[in-house]
């Protein structure tokens, strides 16, 4: 699924430079010449470095630089919901009991 974000992204902002687990395009806010807007899709964020501007949620750049057939593919990918995520979400936590032991002077 990141790598069909990606393409959405890439239709929408161009071909992007890769540093580690961050993709960095030319951003379309402040136009600079270097691309300087990060984007993790992992976490849902991006940056730009010069013009500071920010989200947490990528689908705001879909919605303002994307057309229609981009903003639908995008929202389907929004609908989607992880599985995976709900073994976790409702296992009992185990509480550990810890002994402290004091010297014999404190009361």
């Amino acid at each position: 699924m990141e790598s069909k974000k990606l393409n959405i992204l890439k239709e929408i902002l161009g071909r992007p430079y890769k540093s580690r687990n961050e993709y960095l395009f030319h951003c379309p806010y402040c136009s600079h010449h270097k691309k300087k807007l990060s984007i993790n899709i992992e976490k849902n964020v991006y940056k730009c470095w010069v013009c500071d501007t920010r989200g947490t949620n990528l689908q705001r750049l879909v919605r303002r630089y994307g057309n229609y057939k981009q903003k639908q593919a995008w929202s389907r990918f929004e609908a989607q919901i992880d599985y995976s995520l709900l073994e976790t979400l409702f296992d009992v936590l185990k509480e550990e009991k810890q002994k402290v032991d004091l010297p014999d002077e404190v009361i």
